[in-house]
């Protein structure tokens, strides 16, 4: 975002799924990169209660993760950013979310009411995460269905679209034969990041990947849809190491920066 500010191209018409919803939410707010960074840093890296995935349920009957934390942070953030709890339509442009509908096992498009509401929904991993209620309907994370929602803003109308797909074609590949043992591994758990030999999921990141499987296969034909696409490598980072914030935002600027100038001005004049 920050790159296609420096850019000069502006979206108005933003949709996103899972953590795309948190990004795009800060993106329909009409906030500048600059204030963007701040905002996602102090919600997500300074909750006064330490890791904001690490509440823990004691008895996880409905989900590992209690998700008081992130619901909070993401109900604050909005307010810090709006003075009030707004609704989709209040967003300065026109903003959707998906999310998985349970009750009619499809995806759903969530353009209205409360918009914490809507972007907790759109990110509430399966098992991880508790469901969110919406009209009666179980939501659970969009990305079981559509993790990369490009095709629904083509069809909501937009003429020129942006896509910023997180997907890591050539896999990850481990060089153990098989799991170690729990003493051994927690003893690697507690090594530098850089030092570490089996840097195996966590159980919170294994609900979240395998939740993103069935509609990692159509992703890639969703890139037919999209006129300028970003697609930044950090495949070594876990879907919730918080703590490399700064890490993944340098890696998606740069590729961005790149990307862009590769680009010829002609191309970029349609987004302008």
């Amino acid at each position: 975002m920050k790159a296609l500010e420096e850019a000069g191209i502006e979206a108005d018409f933003v949709g996103g799924t899972s953590i795309g919803a948190i990004m795009g939410t800060c993106l329909a707010l009409d906030l500048p990169a600059e204030r963007i960074s701040t905002a996602v840093h102090k919600a997500f890296l300074l909750h006064p209660k330490g890791n904001i995935t690490g509440d823990y349920n004691f008895i996880p009957l409905v989900s590992l993760i209690k998700g008081k934390r992130t619901r909070e942070a993401m109900a604050q953030a909005i307010e810090n950013a709006t003075g009030a709890n707004i609704d989709a339509e209040d967003t300065w442009k026109t903003f959707f979310v998906i999310a998985s509908d349970f009750s009619t096992n499809g995806e759903v498009v969530l353009d209205k009411g409360n918009l914490a509401r809507n972007v907790i929904a759109s990110y509430a991993v399966p098992g991880a995460l508790p469901p969110v209620f919406i009209g009666g309907h179980l939501m659970f994370d969009g990305g079981m269905f559509n993790n990369f929602p490009v095709d629904v803003m083509a069809r909501l109308g937009a003429r020129q679209i942006i896509g910023v797909d997180l997907m890591i074609e050539d896999g990850r590949v481990f060089d153990i034969d098989q799991i170690p043992g729990t003493i051994a591994h927690l003893r690697d758990k507690l090594r530098s990041w850089d030092m570490q030999r089996y840097r195996l999921p966590t159980v919170p990141e294994t609900m979240l990947n395998s939740s993103f499987i069935s509609s990692v296969s159509k992703q890639k034909a969703m890139r037919k849809f999209v006129d300028l696409l970003f697609q930044p490598r950090i495949e070594q980072v876990g879907l919730l190491q918080w703590k490399r914030y700064d890490e993944v935002v340098a890696a998606g600027y740069n590729h961005a920066k790149q990307v862009l100038a590769a680009e010829s001005e002609d191309k970029l004049r349609a987004f302008r």
